[in-house]
Protein backbone atom coordinates (compact mmCIF):
# COMPACT_ATOMS: atom_id res chain seq x y z
CA UNK A 1 0.00 0.00 0.00
CA UNK A 2 0.87 3.39 -0.56
CA UNK A 3 -0.22 6.06 2.12
CA UNK A 4 -0.78 9.23 1.90
CA UNK A 5 -2.27 12.73 3.84
CA UNK A 6 -4.35 15.26 3.54
CA UNK A 7 -4.86 18.41 5.13
CA UNK A 8 -7.68 21.47 5.27
CA UNK A 9 -6.63 24.44 6.89
CA UNK A 10 -9.16 27.02 8.31
CA UNK A 11 -8.14 31.29 8.75
CA UNK A 12 -10.80 33.90 9.42
CA UNK A 13 -10.49 37.64 8.61
CA UNK A 14 -11.69 38.19 12.50
CA UNK A 15 -9.03 37.39 14.63
CA UNK A 16 -10.73 33.98 15.42
CA UNK A 17 -8.94 30.63 16.17
CA UNK A 18 -7.44 28.67 13.14
CA UNK A 19 -8.43 25.69 12.50
CA UNK A 20 -7.51 22.45 10.58
CA UNK A 21 -8.32 18.92 9.92
CA UNK A 22 -6.07 15.95 8.81
CA UNK A 23 -7.22 12.56 6.70
CA UNK A 24 -4.87 9.92 6.23
CA UNK A 25 -5.61 7.51 2.61
CA UNK A 26 -4.31 4.59 1.04
CA UNK A 27 -3.82 3.11 -2.76
CA UNK A 28 -2.80 -0.17 -3.79
CA UNK A 29 -0.03 0.04 -6.19
CA UNK A 30 -0.47 -0.90 -10.12
CA UNK A 31 1.24 -3.91 -11.25
CA UNK A 32 3.48 -4.65 -13.84
CA UNK A 33 3.92 -8.00 -14.83
CA UNK A 34 7.65 -8.83 -15.64
CA UNK A 35 9.35 -12.45 -15.99
CA UNK A 36 12.13 -13.91 -18.16
CA UNK A 37 13.09 -17.55 -19.35
CA UNK A 38 15.53 -19.89 -18.52
CA UNK A 39 15.36 -20.99 -22.11
CA UNK A 40 13.71 -19.15 -25.23
CA UNK A 41 14.42 -21.87 -28.44
CA UNK A 42 15.70 -25.50 -28.42
CA UNK A 43 15.55 -28.96 -29.09
CA UNK A 44 12.22 -31.13 -27.21
CA UNK A 45 11.65 -32.10 -24.75
CA UNK A 46 12.67 -28.70 -23.32
CA UNK A 47 12.68 -27.80 -19.78
CA UNK A 48 12.26 -24.43 -19.11
CA UNK A 49 12.42 -22.16 -16.11
CA UNK A 50 10.49 -19.08 -15.17
CA UNK A 51 11.45 -15.99 -12.62
CA UNK A 52 8.87 -13.72 -12.12
CA UNK A 53 10.34 -10.21 -12.13
CA UNK A 54 6.81 -8.34 -11.37
CA UNK A 55 7.22 -4.90 -9.39
CA UNK A 56 6.26 -5.02 -5.69
CA UNK A 57 6.18 -9.08 -6.48
CA UNK A 58 4.62 -9.72 -2.73
CA UNK A 59 1.98 -7.61 -3.37
CA UNK A 60 -0.04 -9.12 -5.97
CA UNK A 61 -1.66 -12.68 -7.38
CA UNK A 62 -0.76 -14.54 -9.96
CA UNK A 63 -2.13 -16.64 -12.98
CA UNK A 64 0.08 -18.46 -15.41
CA UNK A 65 -0.87 -20.17 -18.56
CA UNK A 66 2.18 -21.88 -20.51
CA UNK A 67 0.88 -22.45 -23.98
CA UNK A 68 0.93 -26.27 -23.57
CA UNK A 69 -2.43 -26.83 -21.39
CA UNK A 70 -0.86 -26.43 -17.78
CA UNK A 71 -1.21 -23.52 -15.44
CA UNK A 72 -0.46 -22.08 -12.59
CA UNK A 73 -0.96 -19.47 -9.78
CA UNK A 74 2.20 -19.78 -7.81
CA UNK A 75 4.12 -16.36 -7.84
CA UNK A 76 7.52 -18.59 -9.29
CA UNK A 77 6.02 -21.54 -10.69
CA UNK A 78 8.24 -24.82 -11.71
CA UNK A 79 10.28 -25.98 -14.20
CA UNK A 80 7.77 -26.64 -17.22
CA UNK A 81 8.75 -29.38 -19.80
CA UNK A 82 7.43 -28.61 -22.85
CA UNK A 83 7.33 -31.66 -26.09
CA UNK A 84 8.40 -31.78 -29.41
CA UNK A 85 5.59 -31.93 -31.89
CA UNK A 86 4.32 -35.43 -32.91
CA UNK A 87 4.36 -34.20 -36.31
CA UNK A 88 7.80 -33.32 -36.44
CA UNK A 89 7.01 -29.66 -36.74
CA UNK A 90 8.78 -26.61 -35.33
CA UNK A 91 6.37 -25.50 -32.01
CA UNK A 92 5.96 -22.09 -30.67
CA UNK A 93 4.21 -22.00 -27.43
CA UNK A 94 3.16 -18.45 -26.00
CA UNK A 95 3.54 -17.68 -22.50
CA UNK A 96 1.20 -15.22 -20.67
CA UNK A 97 1.47 -13.79 -17.07
CA UNK A 98 -1.26 -12.36 -15.63
CA UNK A 99 -0.19 -9.80 -12.26
CA UNK A 100 -3.33 -8.49 -10.19
CA UNK A 101 -4.77 -7.18 -7.82
CA UNK A 102 -8.71 -5.67 -7.00
CA UNK A 103 -7.36 -2.51 -8.86
CA UNK A 104 -5.89 -3.77 -11.69
CA UNK A 105 -4.49 -6.21 -13.76
CA UNK A 106 -1.05 -6.14 -16.24
CA UNK A 107 -0.06 -9.36 -18.74
CA UNK A 108 3.67 -9.74 -19.77
CA UNK A 109 3.88 -12.43 -23.25
CA UNK A 110 6.72 -14.71 -24.09
CA UNK A 111 7.31 -17.61 -26.22
CA UNK A 112 9.19 -20.60 -26.19
CA UNK A 113 10.02 -22.71 -29.56
CA UNK A 114 10.63 -26.32 -29.53
CA UNK A 115 12.61 -27.50 -32.26
CA UNK A 116 11.19 -30.78 -33.93
CA UNK A 117 13.39 -34.29 -34.02
CA UNK A 118 14.36 -35.29 -37.64
CA UNK A 119 12.62 -37.85 -39.20
CA UNK A 120 14.12 -39.53 -42.24
CA UNK A 121 11.22 -40.24 -45.08
CA UNK A 122 11.89 -40.94 -48.80
CA UNK A 123 10.19 -43.26 -51.61
CA UNK A 124 11.01 -44.97 -54.48
CA UNK A 125 9.37 -45.42 -57.51
CA UNK A 126 9.65 -49.01 -57.67
CA UNK A 127 12.08 -51.62 -55.51
CA UNK A 128 13.22 -54.36 -58.05
CA UNK A 129 13.95 -54.46 -62.28
CA UNK A 130 16.45 -55.36 -64.27
CA UNK A 131 20.03 -53.66 -64.81
CA UNK A 132 20.68 -50.75 -65.84
CA UNK A 133 18.09 -50.03 -63.08
CA UNK A 134 16.96 -46.12 -63.03
CA UNK A 135 15.08 -45.15 -59.76
CA UNK A 136 13.29 -42.16 -58.61
CA UNK A 137 13.94 -40.95 -55.30
CA UNK A 138 11.47 -38.71 -53.19
CA UNK A 139 13.21 -37.06 -50.05
CA UNK A 140 10.00 -36.23 -47.68
CA UNK A 141 11.82 -35.92 -44.31
CA UNK A 142 10.13 -34.11 -41.57
CA UNK A 143 11.44 -32.04 -38.78
CA UNK A 144 13.31 -28.87 -41.18
CA UNK A 145 16.51 -31.31 -41.22
CA UNK A 146 19.49 -29.44 -43.04
CA UNK A 147 21.87 -32.39 -44.15
CA UNK A 148 20.87 -35.70 -45.53
CA UNK A 149 23.08 -38.24 -45.74
CA UNK A 150 22.37 -41.09 -48.61
CA UNK A 151 24.08 -44.72 -48.62
CA UNK A 152 23.17 -46.28 -51.85
CA UNK A 153 24.39 -49.97 -50.50
CA UNK A 154 26.87 -50.10 -53.82
CA UNK A 155 29.40 -48.30 -52.61
CA UNK A 156 28.42 -45.20 -53.32
CA UNK A 157 27.24 -42.42 -50.83
CA UNK A 158 26.06 -38.51 -51.26
CA UNK A 159 24.94 -35.94 -49.13
CA UNK A 160 21.65 -33.25 -50.09
CA UNK A 161 20.51 -30.43 -48.36
CA UNK A 162 17.25 -29.93 -49.68
CA UNK A 163 14.32 -32.48 -49.77
CA UNK A 164 12.85 -33.31 -53.06
CA UNK A 165 13.03 -35.62 -55.94
CA UNK A 166 16.08 -37.17 -57.74
CA UNK A 167 17.04 -39.95 -59.70
CA UNK A 168 19.74 -42.43 -59.49
CA UNK A 169 20.96 -46.07 -61.87
CA UNK A 170 21.84 -49.51 -60.16
CA UNK A 171 24.27 -51.54 -62.14
CA UNK A 172 25.36 -55.06 -61.70
CA UNK A 173 25.98 -58.64 -63.26
CA UNK A 174 24.24 -61.16 -60.19
CA UNK A 175 21.27 -60.72 -58.56
CA UNK A 176 21.47 -58.36 -55.59
CA UNK A 177 19.99 -56.20 -53.14
CA UNK A 178 20.49 -52.60 -52.26
CA UNK A 179 20.26 -51.38 -49.28
CA UNK A 180 19.18 -47.26 -50.18
CA UNK A 181 19.81 -45.45 -46.41
CA UNK A 182 18.77 -42.30 -45.95
CA UNK A 183 20.25 -40.21 -42.59
CA UNK A 184 18.13 -36.96 -41.58
CA UNK A 185 20.17 -34.87 -40.01
CA UNK A 186 19.29 -31.62 -37.55
CA UNK A 187 20.38 -29.64 -34.32
CA UNK A 188 18.22 -32.49 -32.32
CA UNK A 189 19.45 -35.43 -33.36
CA UNK A 190 19.26 -38.05 -36.88
CA UNK A 191 17.09 -40.34 -37.79
CA UNK A 192 17.60 -43.31 -40.08
CA UNK A 193 15.16 -45.26 -42.97
CA UNK A 194 16.54 -47.94 -45.28
CA UNK A 195 14.59 -49.55 -48.05
CA UNK A 196 15.85 -52.55 -50.08
CA UNK A 197 16.13 -52.29 -53.52
CA UNK A 198 16.71 -55.91 -55.75
CA UNK A 199 18.23 -55.50 -58.94
CA UNK A 200 18.84 -58.26 -61.43
CA UNK A 201 21.36 -58.34 -64.23
CA UNK A 202 19.48 -58.46 -67.98
CA UNK A 203 22.07 -60.80 -69.74
CA UNK A 204 21.74 -64.79 -68.44
CA UNK A 205 24.43 -66.26 -69.03
CA UNK A 206 23.80 -70.49 -68.28
CA UNK A 207 26.65 -72.33 -67.15
CA UNK A 208 27.36 -75.62 -65.64
CA UNK A 209 29.94 -77.90 -64.52
CA UNK A 210 30.41 -81.55 -63.59
CA UNK A 211 33.92 -83.17 -62.04
CA UNK A 212 35.67 -85.68 -64.10
CA UNK A 213 34.42 -88.55 -61.64
CA UNK A 214 30.56 -87.68 -62.48
CA UNK A 215 30.87 -88.08 -66.20
CA UNK A 216 30.52 -91.74 -66.51
CA UNK A 217 29.42 -94.83 -63.66
CA UNK A 218 27.94 -97.47 -62.88
CA UNK A 219 24.08 -97.57 -62.44
CA UNK A 220 23.02 -96.32 -59.99
CA UNK A 221 25.54 -93.16 -60.83
CA UNK A 222 25.03 -90.00 -58.88
CA UNK A 223 26.32 -87.12 -60.27
CA UNK A 224 27.02 -83.78 -59.08
CA UNK A 225 26.30 -80.75 -61.26
CA UNK A 226 27.61 -76.88 -60.39
CA UNK A 227 25.72 -74.32 -61.48
CA UNK A 228 27.78 -71.18 -62.67
CA UNK A 229 24.94 -69.74 -64.26
CA UNK A 230 24.67 -65.86 -64.20
CA UNK A 231 21.82 -63.45 -64.36
CA UNK A 232 19.05 -65.88 -63.54
CA UNK A 233 17.21 -66.39 -60.52
CA UNK A 234 15.53 -69.43 -61.00
CA UNK A 235 16.79 -72.73 -62.59
CA UNK A 236 14.47 -75.83 -64.52
CA UNK A 237 16.28 -78.70 -64.88
CA UNK A 238 16.47 -81.93 -67.42
CA UNK A 239 18.66 -84.59 -66.60
CA UNK A 240 17.96 -86.53 -70.26
CA UNK A 241 16.83 -89.40 -68.58
CA UNK A 242 13.12 -88.89 -68.41
CA UNK A 243 12.95 -88.30 -64.85
CA UNK A 244 10.48 -84.98 -63.41
CA UNK A 245 11.96 -82.17 -63.96
CA UNK A 246 13.52 -80.19 -60.85
CA UNK A 247 13.30 -76.37 -60.12
CA UNK A 248 16.17 -74.70 -58.06
CA UNK A 249 16.96 -71.36 -57.26
CA UNK A 250 19.98 -69.21 -57.21
CA UNK A 251 21.34 -70.42 -53.15
CA UNK A 252 21.48 -74.10 -54.73
CA UNK A 253 24.46 -74.22 -56.13
CA UNK A 254 25.15 -78.24 -55.96
CA UNK A 255 22.58 -79.58 -58.10
CA UNK A 256 23.10 -83.72 -57.32
CA UNK A 257 21.03 -85.98 -59.56
CA UNK A 258 21.04 -90.44 -59.20
CA UNK A 259 20.96 -92.06 -63.10
CA UNK A 260 19.13 -95.30 -62.83
CA UNK A 261 18.96 -96.50 -66.11
CA UNK A 262 22.32 -97.35 -68.08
Amino acid sequence: FFAGCFKLCCNTYFGCRNDSVTHTFFTKPQPQALFSLSNHDSCGPLIVSFTNQTNLIDTFSYHWDFGNGQTSTLQNPAPVTFLSSPLFVDTTYYIILQAFNECDTSVHLDSVIVRANPKARFSVSSTSGCSPFTIQINNTSLGNAYEYYWDFGNGDTDTTFTTGTFSYTYYTNVVDTFNLMLIAQNQCGRDTLVIDIRVAPNIIRPGITIGSSGLFGCVSHLATFVNSTTGATSFTWDFGDGSPLVTTNVSQVNVPHLYTTP
